[in-house]
């Protein structure tokens, strides 16, 4: 719970996991394990996916960690093309704009280059 911040994963603990998932996949790949080649590739993908949703879409105020509850969405990747993405992030970013249009908040959160567009 000390890593992960509770129902959070700090960004640089991701960073860690994915980058030890790639040099087990690395060392897997060399040994022609080409079943734990693709489950180390998977959880890579479900770590780099979480990461990117973290940094672009869903941002909060700290800037340091992830809700891990978007691990969920990713379950199935066949279906993640098929998410509206856009629109939930459209809709982050609405109530944090909400949010922050209060007089005694000073920091602004989301995907402020939705907000560019």
């Amino acid at each position: 719970m000390t890593d992960t911040n509770g129902g959070h994963a700090r960004f640089s603990y991701l960073r860690r996991i994915f980058k030890e998932l790639l040099l087990e996949q690395l060392e897997a790949d060399n040994e022609g394990d080409v079943v734990l080649v693709q489950r180390l590739r998977e959880q890579a993908l479900y770590i780099y996916l979480l990461y990117l949703v973290g940094i672009t879409l869903f941002t909060d105020k700290n800037a340091y960690h992830v809700d891990v509850a978007y691990l969920k969405y990713f379950r199935n990747l066949e279906l993640v093309v098929g998410y509206a993405w856009g629109a939930d992030a459209l809709a982050h970013l609405y109530k944090e704009l909400n949010n922050v249009s209060h007089y005694n908040i000073k920091h602004f959160s989301g995907y402020l280059s939705l907000l560019h567009v």
